[in-house]
């Protein structure tokens, strides 16, 4: 989890319905949110006939997978790599009228002086005081030219006066409304600013989902007014989704013996005293595994792989679970190493990538062998807010670092969670791994307006669970919903599932009944878990009490009291 919002807003808002003849800059989005800005869609993603995934298996969400025995048979997967084409699949200098016309609709648009003095732009002006909402173009992509890839996008862009947004994902829009094979919709967009600025290139990587049956690009104004110019635009595809072919019938081997493994996420301990009582309380209340996340010691440190002291805040965070391994093991609890905030940036250089791949390879010969250690969770919520051509995508870096672990650690699993920012919804846009001992990792913070009300921006009501929030009605149907991609991508690739991280901020009204709900869904479906975070930020923790009155005491509450009960099955003979 990161309590600060990212520079580029990805939204993956679900609304139910069919496209149609209106600009979705005319819908105002659904903003519930996790907290790394990634939303999820409202109702279940299980893939279309057409799917890049080729499987039989059941997709839907009220059945829960298979539970996997303690020495499961090797799984028959085969993993087809796709190579996406060379150069742009679109591009549009605005030089010639006919050829805008024929890539975009009608609209309020002119063409102007482009970029340099020579050639034209797309001009599209919303003046102040118009009682126009939106003005904005579209052009219409092949559904099957961006399936299931990563569309690197390139534009310049030049403004002059344009107002103060009304919400993040208003303002100049570079933006693909994209339709899912559930009817479920979202809108990957560049984060552009407002006011007035010069020609500047813009550029992100908009990841396409495997379920996509339209896709539409829009450029122009949303809820602002202003004037806006167009030039130089260009997606090239970095990545496109493998075909992947199971057998249905396949087992999912959890990669543990244990029924379940249900714990916490932590911060390292700093001393013998500390570690000592923490570890004596989750053995007591039951836990099996800690997510044990590498920081920098200012949570809200960014820097990530560019941190100057990089390495030494990893050995810190290592020398701290080395001192409390013993007590683990002696407790019965597994640990995941995560390399959490320190795996910021690996998307911005060949450095930082070769870095990243560095970092696990000492990881996995420190603790290759320990059976303490249980897996690797390789980047907390990874973004890919500045991939440019020539990098390595999410993926591609996460199966480059596996086989640098396996070469070392052939036993530890290996946790891989989806870009955009981990959460439900993003997991339609994940590769699988072509590497064994894979596990699939996924937060749930679904919806953020609740879980995270009064603590990040924008979150600012009181929402009550079960109810409605934002307009939409969320009780543990609609959160079964929320986590339906998760269950799709598991059943049509027979894969673990991990959810790394869930919680709702200590005084939401229903937080207790949030817990039990999706608690109870993950037992269903057999997977693993760790409740975020155990005496960390005193607005997660369960020992504090239901409210925002200080925290001087540890307490009994409604809260810790549905997760230990849930705790007690690790118990069970």
């Amino acid at each position: 989890m990161r309590l600060a919002p990212t520079v580029f807003a990805f939204l993956l808002l679900g609304c139910s319905g069919s496209d149609d003849s209106s600009s979705p800059l005319d819908t105002t989005p659904d903003a519930s949110s996790d907290v790394s800005g990634e939303a999820s869609a409202d109702s279940a993603a299980d893939a279309s006939a057409d799917s890049p995934i080729e499987a039989s298996a059941d997709s839907t969400s009220d059945s829960a997978p298979d539970a996997a025995p303690d020495t499961a048979p090797a799984c028959q997967r085969t993993i087809v790599p796709c190579t996406p084409p060379s150069g742009p699949v679109f591009q549009q200098s605005f030089d010639d009228a006919a050829s805008v016309q024929g890539d975009f609709t009608q609209g309020p648009y002119a063409l102007e002086t482009g970029f340099g003095g020579s050639g034209k732009s797309l001009a599209i002006d919303n003046p102040s005081g118009s009682s126009q909402t939106s003005v904005s173009v579209q052009h219409v992509f092949p559904a099957n030219q961006l399936k299931w890839t990563r569309a690197y996008v390139s534009v310049r862009v030049k403004a002059q006066n344009v107002s103060d947004k009304p919400a993040s994902w208003n303002g100049i829009k570079v933006m693909l409304a994209l339709e899912h094979a559930d009817g479920t919709k979202s809108w990957p967009q560049i984060a552009i600013g407002t006011g007035t600025f010069d020609w500047t290139v813009f550029t992100s990587v908009l990841e396409v989902p495997s379920d996509l049956v339209s896709a539409k690009l829009i450029l122009g104004l949303e809820a602002v007014t202003g004037k806006v110019w167009f030039d130089d635009f260009s997606v090239q595809l970095l990545a496109c989704g493998p075909t992947v072919q199971v057998d249905p019938a396949c087992p999912i081997d959890k990669g543990h013996v244990e029924p379940g493994l249900r714990g916490f996420m932590i911060s390292p301990w700093p001393d013998d005293a500390t570690r000592q009582a923490a570890v004596s309380t989750l053995q007591s209340w039951g836990a099996n595994n800690v997510r044990w996340q590498l920081s920098p010691a200012d949570f809200a440190d960014k820097s990530g792989l560019n941190h100057p002291q990089f390495d030494a805040v990893v050995e810190t965070g290592l020398s701290r679970l080395d001192a409390a391994l013993p007590l683990l093991k002696q407790a019965g609890i597994r640990v995941i190493v995560d390399l959490h905030n320190l795996s910021l940036n690996w998307d911005a250089s060949e450095q930082n990538q070769d870095r990243f791949v560095e970092a696990w390879k000492s990881i996995a010969q420190r603790y290759a062998a320990d059976s303490t250690v249980w897996a690797y969770d390789l980047a907390n919520e990874p973004f890919e807010t500045q991939l440019r051509p020539g990098l390595l995508v999410w993926e591609q870096l996460a199966e480059k670092t596996g086989k640098a672990i396996r070469a070392i650690d052939a036993s530890k699993a290996i946790i891989v969670e989806p870009s955009p920012g981990g959460g439900p919804s993003a997991i339609r846009n994940l590769y699988p791994i072509d590497l064994p001992g894979v596990i699939y990792s996924v937060h749930m913070y679904e919806p953020g307006a609740f879980t995270h009300q009064q603590v990040l921006a924008g979150y600012d009501d009181t929402t009550t669970y079960p109810g409605t929030i934002q307009g939409k009605t969320w009780d543990k149907a609609a959160l079964q919903g929320a986590l339906a991609p998760v269950v799709a991508f598991q059943n049509l690739t027979r894969s673990p599932i991990y959810i790394g991280e869930f919680s709702a901020v200590r005084w939401a009204p229903g937080a207790a009944q949030y817990l039990t709900d999706v608690m109870d869904l993950f037992e269903g479906y057999g997977w693993d878990w760790s409740y975020h975070a155990f005496r960390e930020w005193d607005g997660w923790d369960l020992e504090c009490p239901s409210d925002k009155s200080a925290c001087t005491d540890k307490v009994m509450t409604d809260r810790q009291q549905a997760v230990r009960t849930i705790l007690q099955k690790n118990l069970a003979p």
